[in-house]
């Protein structure tokens, strides 16, 4: 696939889903507050110790002006909220959303782990609240 310059894969994906395989800097206005972001499927560097160590190794290296940064490719949800630079920074693992393969219901899936870390941004303030769920995240936002 690097070699002929297609991916067989891709072709199929794209035509039942978004598909997007490179690394995305993102920047999102929500309210009158702009928050930048940046996600990958999966940042260089590991630790036995922290799922989000390539992540948060991206943001100190190659981009300390992003105030989140997303991963996948690990299938076991991650969170850490940090300071670093003289701001607020947010690092996330999502896990996955696939839960019909035996990898996932061996290792990860909604199914096995009811955790699908999220971020909401607030439109009034430049405020990031993590959650380590969509349904505590959901109700957080219903009872503002």
């Amino acid at each position: 696939e690097n070699q002929s310059g297609s991916s067989v894969l891709k072709n199929l994906l794209s035509r039942h889903a978004a598909y997007f395989n490179g690394l995305a800097h993102v920047t999102i206005k929500v309210g009158d507050q702009e928050y930048k972001g940046v996600s990958n499927h999966k940042f260089r560097g590991n630790s036995i110790y922290s799922r989000v160590y390539g992540p948060k190794r991206y943001i100190r290296m190659e981009a300390p002006d992003r105030d989140f940064v997303l991963q996948g490719d690990l299938h076991t949800p991650e969170l850490d909220v940090y300071y670093e630079g003289g701001k607020q920074h947010v690092a996330i693992t999502t896990g996955s959303t696939h839960i019909n393969s035996g990898y996932a219901q061996r290792f990860f899936s909604l199914l096995t782990i009811p955790a699908y870390p999220c971020i909401v941004l607030h439109p009034n303030e430049h405020l990031m609240t993590p959650f380590w769920s969509i349904n505590e995240a959901v109700r957080y936002v219903s009872a503002c």
